[in-house]
């Protein structure tokens, strides 16, 4: 049967011009262009200037662009990729095929590779490529300085002349000496391919590739690395704030450690980083005699009080060149000091769907309106007035927990009186836990779960409200406060993840960096979509609002509503907190609810917001990045 090969297409590279069209004629040429239509996804043209013949398509090629399926849909077997129009030479394109590959690399789309695409067969008699001028022109220096040694080792003084040099390029000739380890920054297939294939054209190793949020869906491409396999320099769950890290998973350090490629975790914030420290000194050249206690004088040791990978696990003691860093050592956590380290659950099924699906596997849930009987259970908790309880606690694991519609009806350390329940009840579901424990679900305070699906992408965001101290203009100085449950998004990654996590429910606030963010709501995290029932819990939670040394509602006069006010520093507080007063005097008596979340210094004071009646929510692992938050 007849075949479309496509002639002019941006698949991949170019967002689409008009919202909504997927094909359009564009000079008798089928135009394809890629899907969802992302700002991030934008990788067609240069504004670095009007002639650029080294650009190539397959550089930026997006591999997860949905647009491939539907071309193949359409009977589009192939398909000339050419970067954008909007420069007078844009650069190369390249013939692709449309189908997905296991490699999942633009590399493996490509119908038919060039000889030189990463340099390997180089047509000698033609001038010098352009397309790395950076490593080219360091690969030039490097051999008239190897050329110079020469001239010295055959003693030919008279032709030396001045040492080859250029302090521009001075770092890169030692890539290409193999004298400075290299790290990387890339997040995608495509990024790690094009990374690879520039280490083998110009003969360098790579020491590690960081974020890298797809290395674990292209295992092979890092394996054909030049010289050595790269580590990988990995978040643990941070992920889907932008476009090229949607596709993260939590399960990608396991596959990445399954095919022998060495895994460096890392957190969002350098103070917060714990790795794993033979990899990271290997991967940066630190001498192996700092990870082993040679000298215990001299040498870098924490003492955990738990097991370091135990939630919860706080050093006890740092010392750095055998000097104590913390002039507070606590006091010992005997129950968690106890413990044997935690072990991993199997995640083999998990792990497999997080590939097969390219990182974006199926997140629905199960749920059971009969009778669950929960066993080998080493602990039970549940909310009362007063807090949270411990119904029970067996160390060998052996409680059962029985549960009919929600509501538990027996807990006990054995059976024998849960055992009424357990028989005769067709619609029973027996769950071994494992010595796991039973626990309310979590209310997710603080991030913005349900108003984004990719927080840097204003596409997929509900947008930012305006600060109604800065400048307003029209419509926006003449509404009222912005409720979020009216730019609620259901069924998003980081909400039903959340959920997977045992997180039920989110209060989320309007996205605001100004003073008034708006009217909060409450909803659940599992719904698919605004109507259903219970998806929204509280259509108005709190009035929420931000202060800080840069910058009224009746309900909550009246005590119905709370006020959340955002605030770190321990003056402002202070100021709030007297201003609390002297309105609740004015106000005949009348006490408001107030809470204030992030509150960096609200331990310096806790006797004050005690006597106020003031909540506090405060963010985790704070961090002073500002001058208002030095205090912790």
């Amino acid at each position: 049967m007849l075949r479309i090969v496509d002639l002019h297409s941006h698949l991949g590279v170019q967002a689409a011009p008009l919202v909504g069209n997927l094909c359009y004629t564009d000079d008798l040429f089928m135009y394809l262009a890629p899907l969802p239509q992302l700002r991030g996804i934008e990788d067609g043209n240069s504004l670095k200037g009007p002639i650029l013949p080294w650009l190539r398509s397959i550089d930026g090629l997006n591999t997860h662009d949905e647009a491939f399926s539907l071309a193949a849909a359409g009977g589009v077997t192939t398909s000339l990729i050419l970067p954008g129009s909007a420069n007078a030479v844009g650069g190369q394109g390249f013939v692709m095929k449309t189908r997905p590959t296991p490699e999942r690399t633009p590399t493996s789309f490509l119908l038919e590779p060039p000889y030189n695409l990463n340099g390997s067969q180089t047509d000698y008699s033609m001038r010098p490529r352009w397309r790395h001028m950076k490593y080219e022109t360091a690969r030039k220096i490097k051999e008239s300085q190897d050329a110079y040694c020469r001239k010295v080792s055959d003693g030919i003084w008279e032709q030396l002349g001045p040492f080859p040099d250029d302090l521009e390029y001075e770092a890169v000739v030692d890539i290409l000496r193999g004298k400075v380890k290299v790290q990387t920054h890339c997040y995608e297939a495509v990024d790690i391919d094009n990374f690879v294939r520039l280490s083998n054209e110009f003969k360098f190793p790579v020491a590690a590739f960081h974020h890298a949020h797809e290395a674990y869906l292209v295992p092979d491409v890092l394996k054909r690395a030049y010289e050595n396999v790269p580590a990988i320099a990995m978040f643990a769950t941070f992920a889907r704030y932008k476009r090229e890290s949607y596709r993260s998973s939590e399960f990608a350090a396991r596959i990445l450690a399954d095919e022998g490629i060495k895994v460096v975790m890392k957190a969002r914030n350098i103070p917060f980083e714990r790795h794993v420290m033979m990899l990271v000194c290997f991967h940066i050249y630190i001498d192996w005699g700092q990870v082993y206690i040679e000298d215990p004088l001299s040498s870098d040791i924490v003492i955990w009080d738990s097991h370091p990978l135990a939630l919860g696990a706080t050093p006890s003691q740092v010392f750095i060149d055998g000097i104590p860093q913390l002039s507070y050592r606590g006091t010992p956590n005997e129950t968690t000091s106890a413990r044997p380290s935690p072990k991993t659950p199997n995640f083999d099924v998990e792990a497999a769907l997080a590939v097969k699906y390219n990182g974006l596997p199926p997140l629905s849930h199960r749920s059971h309106a009969g009778l669950v009987i929960f066993r080998n259970i080493t602990g039970v908790w549940t909310r009362t007035e007063d807090g949270i309880k411990s119904l029970i606690q067996s160390l060998t694991g052996s409680a059962v927990a029985v549960v009919d519609k929600g509501v538990v009806i027996c807990v006990e350390i054995g059976q024998e009186r849960c055992s009424s329940h357990l028989e005769s009840r067709l619609d029973k579901l027996d769950i071994d836990l494992k010595g796991g424990t039973l626990s309310p679900a979590l209310v997710s305070f603080g991030p913005s779960l349900g108003l984004d699906a990719i927080a840097m992408e204003p596409s997929a965001t509900d947008g930012a409200v305006d600060d109604i101290l800065g400048p307003i203009h029209g419509l926006a100085a003449a509404t009222d406060l912005v409720k979020a449950s009216d730019g609620l998004q259901f069924g998003t990654r980081d909400a039903l993840l959340a959920y997977r996590a045992g997180v039920s429910t989110s209060i989320t606030a309007p996205i605001s960096a100004g003073f008034m963010a708006g009217l909060s709501s409450h909803f659940s995290l599992v719904s698919t979509h605004k109507l259903e029932q219970g998806a929204v819990i509280k259509d108005v939670a709190a009035i929420h609002i931000a202060i800080s040394s840069s910058h009224s509602a009746s309900g909550v006069l009246e005590g119905h509503l709370t006020l959340v006010c955002a605030v770190d520093t321990l003056d402002i507080m202070a100021t709030l907190m007297q201003l609390k007063h002297e309105t609740e005097l004015q106000n005949g008596g009348k006490i408001m609810k107030w809470t204030f979340s992030g509150a960096s210094e609200a331990h310096l004071l806790a006797e004050e917001l005690a006597a106020a009646n003031v909540g506090v929510i405060v963010q985790p692992r704070p961090y002073p990045y500002g001058w208002e938050q030095r205090r912790l």
